[in-house]
């Protein structure tokens, strides 16, 4: 029997990009528009938070085998945004590589594929619009998809990007899946464990009909993550639903959840069998129409009794 519990105290403006590390037993994730990363142990007894220096919000975040993290950031004091390190111990952040000031694009959710590289995308904040998507056939988006090696060099994987969320990467490393939360697509590439390379993007699963949006038609595709099995686990935002498909892309099963606007998910604890998912508020997000979730809204939530397990990611490798 699948049953709900709010981990923590804490809450988000904009929850996100949750990681178990299963070397520390302990979850991490971030606050896309509040700029605090959290760590918790999986019964939520235990909370930890950081504030990086000089930064208002990070939109992803990702353990380094080397210490410390690779994070998609905003600059407090520039406002530019980009990929940096964070160091936890001195709090200290360094820049890998930023977008001009001004910029409508922002780097938003990473992953990491079975070598350690890191795979992360561009939001288009203008898209955050609901009334943009009636530009949608009309306009080339522009955000973009990036690998990020050992090197930190930041390799060009694919464009043409509204939203890119997720991503995930299935158990064998050879396949990625990745949504566009504007065009209300998730879509799947072959993936090349060995050089990391991505080919033959396909679309996996569609959410463009109001009938495919949930049962109050208002969601969208949003974070993913792949169980042991392959299964697809698609977290859809503003319909509180966690949704399991295929790896040819057949819906298999639909969670409804207490909270609404679901962010992102990960699976963890100690048996790998926890669902981990993260939350925004309604309130104070320029330009993002969520529905009420009331006093739950921003909570991170774990999922037990899905009857499936996750596989363990591996740490960022530069």
């Amino acid at each position: 029997m699948v049953n709900f519990e709010i981990l923590t105290p804490a809450k988000t403006t904009m929850g996100t990009s949750p990681w178990w590390d299963d070397a520390e037993q302990r979850l991490y994730w971030s606050d896309a528009l509040g700029g605090l990363i959290y760590r918790t142990t999986p019964d939520g007894r235990e909370l930890n938070l950081w504030k990086p220096a000089d930064t208002a919000g990070v939109s992803s975040m990702v353990l380094r085998q080397q210490g410390g993290a690779i994070m998609a950031s905003l600059s407090e004091s520039t406002k530019r945004t980009g990929i940096r390190l964070f160091d936890f111990e001195t709090n200290e952040v360094t820049t890998i590589d930023e977008l001009e000031a001004g910029s409508p694009l922002l780097f938003n959710d990473s992953t990491t594929d079975s070598k350690g590289r890191l795979i992360t995308g561009h939001s288009t904040r203008p898209f955050w619009e609901g009334a943009s998507r009636s530009l949608r056939g009309q306009v080339h988006p522009p955000a973009k998809l990036y690998r990020i090696d050992a090197d930190q060099k930041l390799q060009l994987i694919d464009e043409g990007y509204g939203i890119t969320n997720g991503p995930g990467v299935s158990p064998d490393g050879k396949r990625l899946y990745v949504s566009d939360s504007w065009a209300n697509v998730v879509y799947a590439y072959d993936l090349d464990p060995e050089t990391g390379s991505v080919s033959n993007r396909s679309e996996f699963a569609s959410f463009v009909a109001r009938e495919d949006r949930g049962t109050n038609g208002l969601g969208d595709p949003d974070g993913i993550i792949v169980d042991s099995e392959g299964g697809v686990w698609i977290t859809i935002c503003r319909a509180g639903e966690l949704r399991r498909y295929s790896p040819e892309g057949q819906l298999e099963r639909t969670v409804a959840l207490p909270i609404l606007s679901v962010t992102n998910a990960t699976f963890g604890g100690p048996n790998m069998d926890i669902m981990f998912v993260t939350s925004l508020m309604e309130a104070g997000i320029q330009g993002v129409a969520a529905p009420g979730d009331g006093q739950v809204g921003g909570c991170l939530l774990a999922v037990h009794g899905l009857g499936v397990s996750g596989v363990p990611k591996v740490r960022y490798q530069g």
